[in-house]
């Protein structure tokens, strides 16, 4: 998968919960789930074309990327409320780091930002009612439009999250779910059987999040990824003193969604 293509997320997540561990391999060596294209504004979606993708780039109005209570029409045509929910609480002990939490023991550390202590998390996320669809019942579910870790309240500018070379940071997935994590807890996680995995990625689909505790305390928060799998920009939100007090992610990229009065 190119750094901001997409399928489908629910056969992405059949894939994932009941793939071969070989074929996870397999996916995770053919992207960089770090760094985005060169050039993010020119960059256009993967073999499943679904139009150009533009990502913001510059600073970033907080009030854009975290309009709680705000209604949008999505591209179906149904109109969805963000709704804040407050998430799991990170502990974190230094460097934190993004990955796609299926793949993550294929993925190289990408530092993203230090945090040390609890990591406070919110989600903007849009809710979806069961319905009938002509293959049959689609469950009630819960989609991931923004997240944001860190002191929202404390953030004075936005910047887009860059690497020591420059590259915009954020994070590839290929099945609709992401995570913040300890960079510490890696080599623990990197030991973790597809088993375990499973029922994590189960209630992010229910309920947008899901936490993921080692040794009595939280080391990762998954979340969901709106529009599916492709690549999702993060961004810096920095303090007056400059300092980085919040990370946050857009994941439905804004083009997708149509902001009512």
């Amino acid at each position: 998968m190119r750094a901001g293509g997409r399928t489908t997320r629910r056969t992405s997540r059949r894939a994932v919960l009941g793939g071969a561990a070989g074929g996870l391999a397999l996916t995770a060596a053919g992207c960089d789930p770090f760094r985005s294209p060169t050039s993010p504004a020119s960059t256009t979606a993967g073999d499943d074309v679904h139009g150009p993708i533009d990502f913001p780039e510059g600073p970033l109005d907080p009030a854009t990327l975290l309009p709680y209570g705000s209604r949008y029409r999505t591209e179906d045509g149904e109109v969805r409320t963000l709704e804040r929910v407050e998430g799991p609480v990170l502990d974190a002990r230094g460097t934190v780091a993004l990955a796609d939490p299926g793949f993550i023991r294929y993925e190289e550390v990408v530092p993203l930002a230090s945090f040390t202590g609890p990591v406070r998390s919110e989600l903007g996320l849009l809710s979806f009612p069961a319905r009938t669809v002509d293959a049959g019942t689609v469950p009630a579910s819960r989609r991931g439009a923004t997240v944001a870790f860190g002191e929202v309240a404390a953030v004075d500018r936005w910047e887009a999250a860059r690497g020591a070379t420059g590259d915009w940071l954020g994070v590839g997935v290929d099945a609709a779910t992401g995570a913040l994590y300890d960079v510490s807890a890696k080599p623990a996680l990197d030991r973790w059987e597809q088993a375990q995995w499973v029922p994590l990625f189960e209630e992010v689909i229910r309920s947008g999040f899901a936490e993921v505790r080692l040794d009595g305390r939280t080391v990762a928060v998954m979340f969901d990824c709106g529009v599916g799998d492709g690549w999702y920009p993060a961004y810096l939100g920095r303090d007056r003193s400059g300092a980085v007090s919040a990370v946050a992610l857009d994941l439905e990229l804004r083009h997708r969604l149509t902001r009512l009065p």
